[in-house]
């Protein structure tokens, strides 16, 4: 695609990635209220084998590439409300994937209902 003297080229998609981790956790069945409560961490190597990444060419014809083709690192550690009332149960977790070009820090939470 060309429009406003950038050159963008998406390249066709494709990427290889895979992982080698483990996970410890365990139930802590006697806090919070009496709720079922599961804690875990995980850890977790990357390396992403195949990526044929996407190219910006700026109008001077300065690229900006996202070939991140490298070896990382994960963290992440999250604690499980199994049994939060009558059908509802949560989740929060967070954790941090990194090498020496980036750090990337994620949190998310969220609740379920079963019916």
């Amino acid at each position: 695609m060309h429009q406003w003297g950038t050159n963008i080229d998406f390249g066709n998609g494709e990427d290889f990635r895979g992982a080698a981790g483990g996970r410890l956790g365990m139930s802590l069945p006697t806090i919070f209220g009496g709720h079922v409560v599961e804690a875990w961490i995980l850890g977790r190597v990357w390396d992403e084998f195949l990526n044929n990444g996407n190219t910006v060419d700026l109008v001077d014809n300065t690229l900006v590439n996202d070939n991140f083709g490298h070896i990382y690192g994960e963290v992440k550690g999250g604690l499980t409300v199994v049994t939060l009332g009558s059908g509802w149960a949560g989740f929060v977790d967070g954790g941090v994937k990194f090498n020496n070009l980036y750090n990337t820090v994620t949190a998310k939470a969220g609740v379920d209902y079963t019916w």
